[in-house]
């Protein structure tokens, strides 16, 4: 229920997948205009993810360098310390990306996989990696998963949301000093629709503390309305308890406008 951009083109054949679009769902609607002024308006949603790459094509990247810190405002490099970076993604199909990649610096070693799947129903990810250090060997896994009823008659845009991550004890990424971290789990989900006109919804997050850490949660309330194609204004309640125990509460409102096209 958010204008992204207006497009005015000039006549000739497009390719809708040239087109911006945002991650998740999007609402295409294109106006025809022909010579004689006559119109013809198509209306369509698709669901689009950025990290998909086109089938046949690969999409890839390899560094290595000295990790950097400042001092005195002035940029330095640990030459005596390497680190090297990689991933590699295929486009399998249109509905399917594949992806490995790698890190590596002089007390650790990363490796991972994952896949991205999407289509009408939405999109999915998974992904894990495996990490080697201090000869300790370390495993993390996620799963996210994004859903919106896309058919014509679903007035109500229902759409919901979950994902799951799990870092073990033992994984230690790139550039950081100890070990899996304080949470073991991170847990969300969300729900929204359309109800008299109105975007509503709730989300809430659960972090599972390790050890003596507390748990964190956090819950937001949001309702939106669009009050033209270029203006929307927007409602959002927080709540939350921090690893430190404390609670905190905020209301948020956001009034927003399209100046001309874009």
């Amino acid at each position: 229920d958010r204008l992204l951009r207006t497009l005015r083109l000039t006549p000739g054949p497009y390719d809708v997948r040239s087109f911006p679009s945002l991650g998740g769902i999007n609402d295409a609607r294109i106006v025809i205009t022909d010579e004689n002024g006559r119109q013809q308006v198509v209306e369509f949603p698709f669901v689009f993810d950025g990290e998909m790459v086109v089938p046949g094509d690969t999409e890839f990247g390899y560094a290595i360098g000295a990790p950097a810190h400042v001092v005195d405002g002035e940029l330095r490099y640990r030459t005596e310390s390497l680190v090297a970076s990689m991933f590699h993604r295929w486009g399998v199909t249109d509905a399917l990306t594949m992806e490995v990649n790698a890190q590596a610096d002089e007390g650790t070693r990363m490796a991972g996989a994952g896949a991205i799947v999407t289509g009408t129903p939405g999109v999915a990810r998974l992904d894990g990696a495996l990490s080697r250090a201090a000869s300790q060997t370390g495993f993390a896994v996620r799963l996210q998963y994004d859903y919106r009823d896309v058919r014509r008659d679903n007035k109500d845009a229902q759409g919901f949301g979950f994902g799951v991550r799990y870092i073990s004890r033992e994984f230690t990424g790139i550039g950081t000093s100890g070990s899996g971290g304080s949470f073991a789990w991170d847990l969300n989900a969300r729900y929204g629709r359309r109800l008299f006109g109105v975007g509503v919804g709730a989300a809430i997050s659960y972090r599972v503390g390790r050890d003596a850490q507390r748990d964190v949660t956090a819950t937001d309330l949001y309702a939106q309305r669009p009050l033209s194609r270029s203006l929307a204004i927007s409602f959002r309640l927080h709540d939350e308890i921090d690893a430190d125990g404390i609670r905190g509460q905020g209301a948020f409102f956001t009034l927003s406008a399209q100046l001309g096209d874009g």
